[in-house]
């Protein structure tokens, strides 16, 4: 531990910026595995996303931006929960 520490204390900014964004491309991969396709039907999308959105708020609030955080996940909240209504309505109808 005291070896990574002792690696981060020692980057430069901009070097930390860019261990940032590839964290949050990983996170992104990440989420690529969680979506499945069986036949026509595609499973695991929204989580696949919402892993990727989270990494992308933890990259705002790591370098500061701690408003556009919040604003960014209020919008993902609201977002995530209209499109679940949506989605029962659409499922509830197309019967």
């Amino acid at each position: 531990m005291a070896s990574a520490v002792s690696n981060i204390w020692h980057l430069s900014h901009r070097e930390l910026l860019v261990h940032m964004i590839f964290a949050a491309l990983l996170g992104g991969l990440i989420g690529a595995g969680a979506i499945l396709r069986k036949g026509s039907v595609i499973t695991g999308l929204t989580t696949g996303a919402s892993v990727w959105v989270v990494a992308s708020i933890g990259l705002c609030v790591g370098a500061g931006f701690l408003f556009v955080a919040f604003l960014y996940t209020f919008f993902v909240i609201v977002s995530l929960y209209m499109l679940n209504k949506w989605e029962k309505y659409l499922m509830r109808h197309h019967k």
